[in-house]
């Protein structure tokens, strides 16, 4: 099964734009989807995830794990990748929407 992997992955020009002070309120969201994981902060923050890849896998738990230690050839990267982290979303193939939390996943509402 497929399971579609979205992640934050701000560009070196946001980066530096956040570093000057600028894109405050997107770095704010930021920080309560990867660094405090809130189900409830993710919508708001919708706009700053991208598709970045697609993992092949049973469930959840192999998707983590796979997206961490692979096999590399179960990924398929559509732009930059990181590991599968807290903070990133999941969906699974019945469009279920889940955040990576730091225990285990949660699921999010009104995602798609």
């Amino acid at each position: 099964m497929n399971y579609d992997v979205y992640q934050i992955n701000f560009s070196r020009e946001e980066v530096n734009q956040i570093n000057a002070g600028g894109m405050k309120e997107d770095y704010n969201l930021y920080l309560n989807t990867v660094c405090f994981p809130k189900v409830a902060a993710i919508l708001p923050a919708r706009h700053l995830y991208k598709k970045a890849g697609v993992i092949e896998a049973e469930n959840l738990d192999q998707v983590f794990d796979i997206g961490n230690i692979g096999p590399d050839e179960k990924i398929t990267r559509l732009g930059p990748f990181h590991s599968v982290s807290v903070g990133d979303i999941v969906v699974d193939p019945d469009n279920k929407a889940w955040l990576v939390a730091s225990v285990g996943f949660e699921l999010v509402e009104g995602w798609k």
